[in-house]
């Protein structure tokens, strides 16, 4: 599933409308257009200009363009870890509104990612305590290890884990299948060849085992 997010000179402004006799009302009128989505009446207000030129405005801008090409990395991890968005976000709109403030601009428009704090995943699973990923640049791979958890509230031993591996300088990532929350084996994942060892970024998240509940990815430090 591919998405697309443009910036462009001319915007538009969107709301949610309840009127009775407007609810089969499907066309423009002056500066706004109206239809249906998702059961819900929507009015697009057209904005002929965009002034963004304060600082904080091209900085809110710059923030957005690092965050769409993080979007198309992380393409395949993002539609798996926020099955319980709201109905009204997309994948990509749940990740960029969780993670625009971990992007900093400063003021000669140069963009920053916290990627200790970048979120791929978010929901009601319990996360593990502790798991360990110890990087191998001989053999190109990653060992991901934990104890097996006792269960609760917000976690089932079905609970599939996964890790999600982005390669920063080529912008590209590798979402991989580990193991369960019961199981206390260590995994072992094979990375590209022409990826830079040094230039990862890993996370991992557990998904409900039918997929439609995730925890929050947390960063992890490569050992």
């Amino acid at each position: 599933m591919k998405e697309k997010c443009k910036i462009e000179e001319q915007s538009y402004c969107f709301a949610i409308f309840k009127m009775p006799f407007m609810h089969r009302l499907t066309q423009s009128m002056a500066e706004n257009t109206y239809y249906r989505s998702r059961g819900k009446n929507i009015v697009k207000v057209k904005i002929d200009t965009n002034n963004s030129r304060t600082l904080k405005q091209q900085q809110q801008r710059a923030k957005m363009r690092t965050l769409i090409p993080l979007c198309k990395a992380l393409n395949t991890p993002i539609h798996a870890g926020f099955p319980e968005r709201s109905t009204d976000f997309s994948a990509w709109n749940a990740f960029v509104s969780l993670n625009v403030g971990h992007v900093s601009v400063t003021e000669d428009l140069e963009a920053t990612v916290d990627y200790e704090n970048l979120l791929v995943a978010e929901g009601s699973l319990e996360m593990l305590e502790d798991i360990t990923v110890t990087a191998d640049a001989e053999m190109h791979s990653l060992l991901f290890s934990h104890a097996a958890e006792d269960y609760g509230y917000g976690s089932e031993p079905t609970d599939v884990l996964h890790a999600v591996v982005l390669e920063k300088g080529l912008m590209r990532s590798r979402m991989f299948t580990l193991n369960t929350r019961s199981e206390s084996e260590p995994v072992s994942v094979e990375i590209p060849e022409k990826w830079d060892m040094e230039n990862l970024e890993v996370y991992v998240f557990f998904l409900s085992e039918d997929g439609r509940k995730a925890s929050d990815s947390r960063h992890v430090t490569l050992a």
